[in-house]
């Protein structure tokens, strides 16, 4: 059942990430821009959110030298925080 619930949601429209939300711990704040590029995440290629791999965009951002730690979640429908 949560294999198939899964698999519509990878193609469903209505999860097409939208939505970057995000908190800042250190000192300096990072601009969203940043972000969008690191995980190249564009308008004209959108992205299932439930298709994103969360492991591999945490390996993207952890290997710029000024990011020390990253969490990344998934907020169904179409957030990343």
């Amino acid at each position: 059942f949560f294999a198939y619930t899964r698999q519509e949601q990878g193609l469903d429209p209505s999860y097409t990430l939208t939505t970057l939300a995000f908190t800042n711990t250190g000192k300096e704040h990072l601009p969203k821009d940043f972000y969008e590029e690191a995980l190249d995440l564009t308008q004209e290629a959108p992205i299932n959110l439930m298709q994103f791999s969360l492991v591999e965009a945490e390996r993207r951002l952890l290997a710029y030298p000024f990011i020390k730690e990253v969490t990344l979640e998934k907020m169904p429908p179409d957030t990343l925080l």
